[in-house]
């Protein structure tokens, strides 16, 4: 020990000056005169622990990290060698918080701004009085109420980021947009409106101290939100919020699956770790754990400890105006899976507003336009030729103030309401704001996986992957036989997927295979377990056209079949799993599944409600599918082409709809590659 000691001492008095070795001989003697009273064992613990600080003295420069934590105010990150140290700290300021009410945000009342801060300081060693280190500066958005009250073109929420200097900063994937406020205010900066969760400020930034610097630097970013307040009627965003807070780390903030995970691990363990470390609110993965809560402490999630992928999507939509004004479809949102359809515009008027609405609105139930006016003499609004005018959808006779324009009499019910044919709109496409990363590519190992390998994670179900294929599946995967229809041939304006409609392939649910076709007056029969297309197209076909190395990986599951209540998310998770089961490898859609899908704001709300919400669920690919949630007697239950539900026939002559496999996959497949998103989806090792 002693000759390690001095041979340890000669080194270091080779390396550093006069002063720094006479503290190391102090030190030494310390630690002698501790050891002396030290019994055996002790003795020997001390002499390992000599031989490891002898070998690290040797080797020369060590680094210890002390990281911070993702979402902190203030954090550090330290490098240690045995003869340097250089520090990265942050700060930031106080969250930003914005509301809009009459008393603040009236006419006249001026925008809204919330400002923060954010900084970072790199202290640089004492010897060379240079360093250079790299950080992260992220926004999230934690709440985010404020939406569109004219069209896209007037951003409601604007975020400018400027540097010390006040120089503006350039943030990718960001539109910027300059605006003038009802005070004729110019206002230059990024339009958010529509935005929530982790907006990345600046990727991997360095900071960097030079001979220059007197071994300090400081970088500052200053960071702030205005709610324009325009000359326009805004009343859409009264008694909306927002908050939201700067995070400034050296670590990424994980958003994705290969954020976190590394090839050869667990992938099921992949998609927990990330919702564990990334946080719901940026990766879309809640954890089922009982946690999630509404306001008053009802409990929103399944309680099945799975972990699922939620979120809304409005990626290859567009929105559609006419002069200025939102053109709402014909399921009561706002974005249209097809550009043409805001070609033709029609007007409507409901019993408290002036409404538009695009060509996919069912024109073919009205005929006979004709001018309107208002009778003095009698007091009612009506035709040309006398007739009487209802509001739109309504009962109720037209008042005087709305009284003008025209009105489109409705074939069956022979009664005018307030419709007009307009002019063409403007359409635009919307980007997507946010997106659900959950894509995997299954049954091929090429290089760029084909749009027909392309699946998502629903989520992990006791420690298994559940995954449903993400466009619709083709005759040439699940056969013509069984219960196959035929081409699809609804209508398919909100279809989002890559086919052609000539090759949308439709099945009924239970038909083909019934001896009795006429049964429950020829709509089919609504038990999964004899339907051909369960036993044939999905569990035969489908397993033996992929090949047998992806098909060992999908396992026996249980499914469940049978009558459903039209309640709440957790409701009808609870309804379903009491319902008939049945084990399969392969199955359709999970009404459950679908249902928590949505944004979690959503799954307290029944999904009759779920079509007024104006943005799809991830899940949602914008045309009619089956779920496994029938009745006795043939009617089961369907994915609507917009956010909502619907009843379809199990067979007969209006049956029929496109099939998206679902099916489990063994607990042992591991991750290989890949962040989940559809160009670069999560492969799996083979």
């Amino acid at each position: 020990i002693e000759a390690s000691r001095i041979e340890a001492s000669r080194i270091e008095a080779s390396r550093i000056e006069a002063s720094r070795i006479e503290a190391s001989r102090i030190e030494a003697s310390r630690i002698g005169r501790k050891s002396f009273c030290m019994d055996k064992k002790k003795v020997k613990l001390f002499s390992a622990i000599a031989l490891v600080a002898l070998a690290l003295l040797v080797v020369g420069a060590t680094y210890a990290y002390f990281q911070n934590q993702y979402g902190s105010a203030s954090n550090a990150d330290v490098k240690v060698t045995t003869y340097t140290t250089d520090v990265l700290t942050f700060e930031t300021g106080d969250a930003i918080n914005i509301s809009a009410d009459q008393e603040t945000f009236g006419k006249d009342k001026g925008n809204r701004i919330g400002s923060t801060f954010a900084k970072a300081i790199l202290q640089a060693n004492n010897k060379t009085k240079i360093a250079s280190m790299n950080y992260n500066l992220y926004l999230l958005i934690e709440n985010n109420e404020f939406s569109y009250t004219l069209n896209n073109e007037k951003p409601e929420l604007i975020l400018s980021i400027t540097d010390s200097n006040g120089t503006i900063v350039t943030v990718d994937n960001l539109t910027q947009k300059t605006v003038t406020d009802a005070k004729g205010n110019k206002i230059t900066g990024y339009d958010i409106t529509s935005f929530s969760g982790l907006i990345t400020l600046l990727n991997n930034k360095t900071i960097e101290v030079t001979a220059s610097d007197n071994a300090k630097k400081e970088e500052n970013w200053n960071v702030t939100l205005t709610l324009v307040n325009y000359d326009f009627d805004q009343s859409n965003n009264a008694g909306k919020s927002f908050n939201a807070k700067l995070l400034i780390q050296k670590d990424i903030y994980p958003t994705v699956v290969g954020d976190v995970c590394n090839n050869g691990d667990n992938l099921a363990g992949c998609v927990a770790t990330l919702s564990n470390k990334g946080g719901s609110l940026v990766t879309n993965v809640y954890h089922h754990d009982g946690t999630i809560k509404d306001s008053e402490g009802n409990i929103l999630d399944a309680e099945d400890n799975s972990y699922r992928y939620s979120g809304q999507e409005h990626d290859n939509l567009y929105s559609c105006t006419y002069n200025g004004i939102n053109v709402k479809n014909s399921y009561g949102g706002l974005y249209f899976g097809n550009e043409k359809l805001c070609n033709v515009i029609y007007r409507y008027i409901d019993e408290t507003s002036v409404n538009y609405r695009a060509n996919d609105f069912p024109s073919n139930f009205f005929e006979n336009e004709t001018p309107i006016n208002w009778d003095l003499t009698n007091s009612k609004c009506v035709t040309k030729n006398g007739d009487d005018v209802y509001f739109y959808g309504s009962s109720k006779k037209i008042t005087q103030e709305y009284c003008t324009g025209n009105a489109m009499l409705h074939i069956s019910l022979k009664k005018y309401y307030s419709l007009m044919k307009m002019g063409s709109g403007i359409s635009t496409f919307q980007e997507a704001k946010t997106s659900v990363n959950n894509y995997v590519c299954f049954g091929s190992d090429e290089e760029t996986c084909p749009n027909d390998n392309l699946y998502r994670i629903i989520g992990v179900f006791d420690g298994k992957i559940k995954l449903i294929k993400a466009d619709i599946a083709t005759s040439t995967l699940l056969g013509t036989d069984g219960d196959y229809k035929g081409t699809y041939s609804e209508n398919t304006a909100y279809y989002r997927g890559s086919l052609s409609s000539d090759s949308l392939a439709s099945y009924y649910f239970n038909y083909n295979g019934l001896e009795d076709k006429t049964t429950n007056n020829g709509r089919g029969s609504g038990d999964w377990s004899t339907s051909l297309l369960n036993k044939v197209n999905l569990n035969t076909n489908f397993l033996n056209n992929i090949d047998q190395k992806w098909s060992n990986m999908i396992v026996p599951s249980i499914w469940y079949n049978g009558i459903y209540k039209n309640l709440s998310a957790k409701i009808s998770y609870q309804s379903e799993i009491q319902l008939n089961k049945y084990q399969a490898k392969v199955g359709i859609a999970s009404l459950s599944d679908y249902n928590y899908s949505f944004n979690y704001n959503y799954w307290k709300e029944s999904q009759a409600s779920y079509s007024k919400y104006p943005f799809y669920s991830w899940f949602q690919i914008g045309i009619y599918e089956y779920t496994t949630i029938g009745t006795p007697g043939g009617i089961i239950l369907s994915i609507a082409p917009s956010s909502g539900v619907g009843i379809a026939d199990a067979g007969g002559k209006a049956a029929g709809t496109p099939i998206r496999p679902n099916f489990y996959l063994d607990s042992s497949v591991q991750y290989s590659s890949g962040s989940g998103t559809s160009t670069d989806p999560i492969r799996i090792k083979l």
